[in-house]
C-alpha cells in the first residue's frame, strides 16, 4: 500500500526530529500548510530556521500535473526550495524542477538527499508581503498612515519603497515567531510521537489573503 502526501509528511517531520537535514527542534521550527502567494497556495512543509526552506510532496497518489503550476510560485516566494517524492515521479520531479531545487527521496519507509537545496535569487516582494497582516504591515513597517488603505494598497506601497532583503527578514521573523511558538507546544504534546491529526497543532491560523 502506498503512503500518501499527508502519512509522508509525518514521517518527514520525524526524520527532522532525527536530525535529518541538520533540524534542531531546540533552534528551529517547522510549519505545515503554510498559505503563500496571491495564487493561494499551500506550502506542505516550511523549516523555519536563519532561512526559510518550503517543501512540496509528490507521493504515488498523486499526479505530477499540478506540480507545473505550483513550481513557479515556491521559487518566487522562498529562498529555499525541496521536492519530497517518491521513485514514481523522481526522473520527472528533476527534469522539471530548476538545479536550486532540492531533490529528497522517499523510499521503502527511508529518506535519502538526492540533491540539496541551494539558495537562490531574491524572492518577489510582493509573495513575500503576502505573509504579513495589515497590522504586520503598519507595525514593521511605521506605516501610521496605512490605515486609511487596503490591505493590498498598503502591500504594493511598501513593495514600492523598501528593499527585498529588509521585506524578507520581516517576513523570517514574523514566520519565525508564529511557529517556534506553535512548533514548541506542538513538541510538548506530542512527545516526539507523531500521529497525522497532530499535523493541525502545526498549521497555525493564518490570516485569509486579501486580495
Amino acid at each position: 500500500m502506498h503512503d500518501t502526501a499527508e502519512n509522508i509528511k509525518v514521517k518527514f517531520i520525524g526524520w527532522l526530529l532525527r536530525g535529518g537535514l541538520s533540524f534542531s527542534a531546540a533552534a528551529d521550527a517547522i510549519g505545515t500548510e503554510v498559505l503563500f502567494s496571491r495564487n493561494k497556495r499551500k506550502a506542505d512543509l516550511l523549516l523555519i530556521s536563519k532561512s526559510i526552506h518550503a517543501f512540496e510532496i509528490k507521493s504515488d497518489r498523486d499526479t505530477i500535473k499540478k506540480f507545473y503550476a505550483q513550481l513557479p510560485d515556491y521559487l518566487q516566494t522562498f529562498p529555499r526550495f525541496s521536492v519530497i517524492t517518491t521513485p514514481k515521479y523522481l526522473k520527472q520531479v528533476k527534469r522539471l524542477a530548476p538545479n536550486s531545487t532540492g531533490l529528497i527521496l522517499f523510499e521503502s519507509g527511508n529518506f535519502y538527499v538526492k540533491r540539496k537545496a541551494t539558495t537562490k535569487t531574491k524572492p518577489r516582494k510582493d509573495n513575500l508581503l503576502m505573509f504579513l497582516s495589515k497590522a504586520d504591515l503598519i507595525r514593521e513597517f511605521k506605516t501610521k498612515s496605512g490605515r486609511t488603505l487596503s490591505t493590498q494598497a498598503l502591500r504594493n506601497r511598501i513593495e514600492d519603497r523598501e528593499p527585498t532583503s529588509k521585506i524578507y527578514l520581516v517576513a523570517l521573523k514574523l514566520l519565525r515567531e508564529r511557529y517556534r511558538n506553535l512548533f514548541k507546544l506542538f513538541m510538548r504534546d506530542t512527545e516526539g510521537i507523531i500521529l497525522r491529526d497532530d499535523l493541525r497543532g502545526l498549521t497555525g491560523k493564518i490570516e485569509k489573503i486579501s486580495p
